[in-house]
């Protein structure tokens, strides 16, 4: 696996959006001490579902949010 662009990690969390943790990551790039776990309870529930490839998805998504770490906002996230 690749390290992801922001762009594939917008793209990953589009249907995820949820309001709150994840919903901050795909609109505004910021990362806090719930995003690993919101993304967990995420693939937990496509494992449930037998959707592999989005469990997967969202299991490279959780590799992007560990190697960045907690942030702020990101200045221009949308367009990066």
């Amino acid at each position: 696996m690749d390290t992801l662009t922001d762009r594939q990690v917008r793209e990953a969390l589009r249907p995820y959006q949820d309001g709150g943790t994840l919903s901050a990551l795909f609109e505004t790039g910021e990362i806090t001490e719930d995003t690993i776990s919101a993304l967990g309870v995420a693939m937990q529930n496509r494992d449930q579902l037998a959707e592999d490839q989005e469990a997967d998805t969202l299991g490279d998504v959780l590799s992007y949010v560990d190697a960045a770490g907690e942030r702020p906002p990101v200045p221009n996230w949308p367009t990066r």
